[in-house]
């Protein structure tokens, strides 16, 4: 039985990411894609247009037959190897032919001074745009071949094409008259020395110079007949013409192929920086992790905790309902626990709102019945305090940096109903000795008694070692990851840091989800104004 390969689950939540960024930066690709079609149908219209005329040869086979008439007076060339007649065109000598044509076509003095330096720039370069050949011919070297002009108007167009085909026409023409004109010559120059020594000559000498010149004329007529009578290896089939419509700039492929490479450039650039910076953005971002995604808490603006955190966190608005999932989520994975239960919240690196999340959900916890007792033990950068206000209560209370130098104080305020704290106190430059295992696990063992839940608010995994200290004594570690800021690799290291300490990651709260990249049907949490660290 052939058993279907399993698919990777990572390898489908990257495609998802990929289509998921794509979607993100569409405006973005679009108005680049748009942007670079319209640009190049802008720049193709101020482009001079470039005008081609054609015309066709055929090459065939040496036209002597087995009529002996018509070989004593048909000179035919030899057979052009491959290669030759486009190599001819472009040599220097059919060059100056075709100037020369040029130069009676009635082109204007202007545009031919224009052609002829193209065409001496060209001969230079060893590449050719005015005039191209393009052949269909056989191994036996029989076919068509095609003379291809460009110009900047119509007319001048096919005369440059006409001047190169009649060229290239005469050239080869040439080819069959070579050996019949060297033996006209030759004969030429004998009747010449024969005219001198009859000159210089009498009696019956000068009759036998007079007879043999005689002949020698013969022999010019003769060769003179076969000259004219001499043929190529290329026929005519069709003479260019003037062409109607411009074979350049073609503006609508131009605005194509400008779009086309607008949407491969920017879907790289999005392709790279989802490479670099690939952000959470939903809970599907974080399916590859192996942890579950806890809660969704949307992003509020400052204002919305302006009655305080209890009266947001119960007030029955968005941020009520997501907080009773993250309760229910996270008090159901740790069911059937004996005692107060100990949830160390962290993130990856501050301004990601674990402090708001931890008094959130206190509150949540709180307002199901439940005793909370939140320890501020991010020692660096508390901010527990500013959350629940502690500068409107009265002072002396009990501070997390003097109970652990076994300074005994006043009990933990209590900062609403069901719910008291320990602040950090001040910032101590000794924090990750002073948050060491042994000494918060005595007095934790303490400070529990009588709560059914204590929140530990510590610095950020990636920042410090302080939550790691902390974190093996607990049931399990809450990190909360802000949407669209967090980085999918910082989520990873983190991840990565927590297994080799043998620290136990309950799962993710999503923080200041935004309406578009929520999963329920609720808004999401907490604003940077309100974030806290």
């Amino acid at each position: 039985m052939t058993q279907t390969p399993a698919t990777n689950p990572q390898e489908e939540i990257n495609i998802r990411q990929t289509v998921k960024t794509i979607a993100q930066y569409s405006p973005l690709i679009v108005g680049v894609t748009l942007t670079l079609g319209l640009g190049s149908y802008l720049l193709a219209n101020r482009i001079p247009p470039t005008y081609r005329s054609t015309g066709t040869v055929m090459s065939v086979a040496s036209q002597a037959g087995e009529n002996s008439l018509i070989n004593s007076v048909l000179i035919s060339a030899p057979p052009l190897p491959e290669g030759v007649v486009e190599k001819a065109l472009h040599s220097v000598q059919l060059t100056n032919d075709i100037w020369r044509r040029l130069e009676s076509a009635g082109l204007s003095s202007t545009l031919l001074a224009q052609v002829k330096t193209d065409m001496a720039e060209e001969l230079a370069t060893n590449r050719f745009r005015r005039i191209k050949v393009t052949s269909n011919v056989d191994f036996n070297q029989r076919g068509t071949y095609e003379f291809s002009a460009n110009a900047e108007s119509p007319e001048a167009a096919q005369k440059i094409a006409q001047a190169a085909m009649e060229a290239i026409l005469a050239w080869d023409k040439g080819r069959a008259q070579a050996s019949v004109t060297l033996a006209k010559q030759t004969y030429q120059a004998q009747l010449t020395d024969l005219d001198r020594q009859i000159n210089l000559t009498s009696g019956v000498n000068r009759d036998s110079l007079v007879t043999r010149r005689g002949d020698i004329q013969d022999s010019i007529r003769q060769a003179t007949l076969l000259e004219n009578a001499a043929t190529g290896t290329l026929q005519r089939v069709a003479d260019p013409v003037v062409p109607i419509n411009p074979v350049a700039p073609n503006k609508a492929r131009s605005a194509i192929v400008g779009s086309l490479i607008g949407l491969l450039l920017s879907l790289i650039a999005v392709g790279l920086l989802d490479l670099m910076r690939r952000r959470i953005n939903d809970a599907d971002d974080l399916e590859m992790l192996d942890r579950p995604v806890l809660g969704q808490l949307p992003r509020l603006k400052a204002s919305d905790f302006r009655n305080g955190i209890v009266k947001a966190a119960s007030g029955g608005g968005v941020l009520y309902e997501s907080l009773g999932f993250l309760r229910v989520n996270l008090m159901t994975r740790t069911e059937g626990h004996a005692g107060p239960r100990r949830f160390l919240v962290t993130s990856t690196r501050p301004g990601e709102g674990k402090s708001t999340v931890t008094a959130s959900l206190a509150a949540s916890l709180a307002s199901s019945g439940l005793r909370v007792l939140i320890i501020d033990a991010d020692l660096h950068r508390s901010t527990q305090d500013k959350v629940w206000r502690l500068g409107e209560l009265n002072s002396g209370m009990l501070q997390l940096g003097s109970a652990l130098h076994d300074q005994p104080g006043a009990q933990p305020v209590r900062v609403a109903e069901h719910i008291d704290l320990i602040p950090a106190g001040r910032p101590s430059r000794d924090a990750s000795r002073i948050l060491s295992r042994a000494v918060l696990g005595n007095q934790l063992a303490g400070w529990q008694q009588g709560y059914d839940v204590v929140l530990i608010d510590t610095p950020p995994l990636l920042a410090l070692a302080d939550a790691l200290n902390l974190a093996t004594d607990m049931d399990g570690v809450i990190m909360v990851v802000e949407s669209g800021r967090t980085h999918l690799n910082e989520v990873k290291r983190a991840l990565k840091i927590a297994q080799n300490a043998g620290v136990t990651v309950l799962g993710f709260v999503l923080n200041k989800v935004t309406p578009k990249h929520s999963t329920y049907a609720y808004y999401s949490y907490s604003s940077r104004e309100a974030s806290g660290s």
